[in-house]
């Protein structure tokens, strides 16, 4: 819970997509969908003429965060989702965005 409207929120996320780097496996994260209220970032995987550095890179599938707000009265509550759900890059890029959040934003304490 941020105190900060939804919009400012959305705007910070899709701002920072391209610096979200996953693994080699993965392209940057681009913004797939975006509303007033949510934001889909996607990353695809390195597929064709690339040269793989990882093993991975021949099953990787891609990678899907959302983010969610809903705007109270004087704060916002994020939801943070990504698939595939036990990913490292999901959850690395769930941190960060926490982190970008952190810094951007005064936090709301019930």
């Amino acid at each position: 819970m941020y105190r900060t409207s939804g919009w400012e929120v959305i705007r910070l996320v899709a701002q920072q997509a391209p610096q979200l780097q996953p693994t080699d496996a993965h392209s940057f994260y681009a913004t797939d969908l975006m509303t007033d209220t949510m934001i889909r970032l996607v990353a695809t995987p390195v597929k064709g003429s690339a040269i793989f550095t990882s093993a991975s890179a021949y099953e990787a599938k891609p990678i899907t965060l959302t983010v969610t707000v809903t705007d109270k009265d004087d704060y916002t509550v994020v939801t943070l989702d990504g698939a595939p759900a036990r990913s490292d890059d999901v959850n690395t890029a769930k941190k960060r965005i926490i982190q970008q959040l952190d810094a951007a934003f005064r936090r709301h304490t019930p």
